[in-house]
């Protein structure tokens, strides 16, 4: 079959097993809904990128946790989240290749990989397609060219079902129930610029993915009944793998996430304390003598410093910021890379919005000093890699 749009191939009935697990897709005329609102994205379905698999440029535009989990052999993860995911391409691939390039993300439901698709075709990439049918059909087409917790060949078997998944879901009454209970142990894992509202639970324990799955791998709480919530369900359908797999057994996810609450009396807003930013004065003149950096720079990076809340991470509104500024998104966005190329900051788009982690050797909710400091000091400098 030639690279399309539309004919399903002989692999299908098989995909529709496997889409028949993913929580959320209906079968029938709309297994790809997605379709009519990108017309200029040319799709390919198993069969075909099975045949232009060895020279194709495939690319996986999930986040890392869902990469880690579930993934295309070969692929390169270049998260949407991140902002500019086409930067990581442009390093691997030039635009008019005659190599396809590929994206995907988890199944016909998910809009990212057209998303990017659309924005690479907008600026003038060649070779251009989108696999829509995702990443579990693809196990389901070509398991020895795919990894399943770290495994390849990947399984079908281990695929976690809807069933399985809607059984260790929980609404709220009954979660904060259970939160009560004795050796509950209650587990935010959203990420830090997500956490503006919370349930009204007690003790809970805002942990990182990256230390939450070592200390699951780790078995560190097998024993223990674990309440976990994320935003909107999004995070936990994928940690589920891990428990499963690390012998967890008595897990509970709260239903749709903090956002199903909204702002009932279910939620409360976060307390983030009220200590005042203090600035290094020897790194705020290197700063001023860096040649690197512009004038629009610095000013951005005082007004993201003002805002510094949760271990000196600041969510900023785009349009707000422009306008604040006075510049237009394509200055925004440039004045945020010369700042990050130099280490002052790390940031990354979400939406219509922007999420800026400041070094804090620079600037600090707080005083400069203490393992909390120095914790997220060395943190920012394993990420910027100094």
């Amino acid at each position: 079959m030639a690279i399309g749009k539309g004919r399903p191939g002989r692999f299908w009935g098989l995909m529709c097993v496997v889409l028949m697990l993913l929580p959320g897709v209906a079968q029938g005329q709309d297994d790809f809904p997605l379709r009519p609102f990108y017309p200029a994205v040319s799709v390919v379905d198993s069969e075909t990128l099975l045949k232009i698999y060895p020279r194709a440029v495939i690319v996986d535009v999930r986040s890392e946790f869902e990469y880690e989990v579930a993934r295309i052999n070969k692929a390169v993860n270049a998260p949407i989240a991140h902002g500019r995911p086409l930067a990581v391409v442009e390093r691997i691939r030039a635009r008019d290749a005659s190599s396809p390039l590929v994206f995907y993300c988890n199944d016909p439901a998910c809009s990212r990989a057209f998303r990017v698709a659309q924005e690479a075709v907008n600026q003038g990439w060649e070779n251009v397609y989108v696999y829509d049918a995702g990443v579990f059909a693809w196990i389901a087409a070509a398991p020895d060219k795919a990894t399943l917790m770290g495994n390849s060949p990947a399984s079908l078997e281990r695929v976690i079902s809807p069933a399985l998944y809607r059984r260790h879901l929980l609404a709220y009454d009954e979660f904060e129930r259970l939160s009560y209970e004795p050796g509950a142990l209650v587990v935010d894992i959203r990420d830090i610029y997500h956490r503006e509202r919370e349930p009204r639970l007690r003790d809970v324990r805002n942990i990182p993915m990256e230390s939450l799955l070592q200390a699951v791998t780790n078995r560190v709480w097998v024993e223990r009944r674990l309440l976990i919530f994320d935003a909107d369900g999004g995070q936990t359908r994928w940690l589920q793998y891990f428990l499963q797999a690390n012998g967890y057994t008595d897990y509970y996810f709260l239903d749709g996430g903090v956002e199903s609450l909204g702002r009932s009396a279910k939620t409360r807003l976060v307390d983030v304390g009220t200590s005042s930013v203090s600035f290094s004065q020897h790194n705020m003149l290197r700063l001023l003598k860096d040649r690197q950096i512009q004038e629009l720079d610095r000013r951005l990076l005082l007004y993201v410093a003002a805002r510094l809340r949760f271990d000196n991470y600041a969510l900023l509104v785009r349009s707000e910021t422009m306008i604040r500024l006075g510049v237009d998104e394509g200055a925004l966005f440039e004045a945020s890379d010369r700042l990050a190329r130099s280490g002052w900051l790390l940031y990354t788009r979400v939406n219509g919005s922007l999420v800026y982690r400041v070094n804090p050797r620079l600037a600090w909710r707080g005083e400069m000093e203490g393992k909390v400091w120095m914790s997220r000091v060395h943190e920012f400098e394993k990420a910027v890699g100094r």
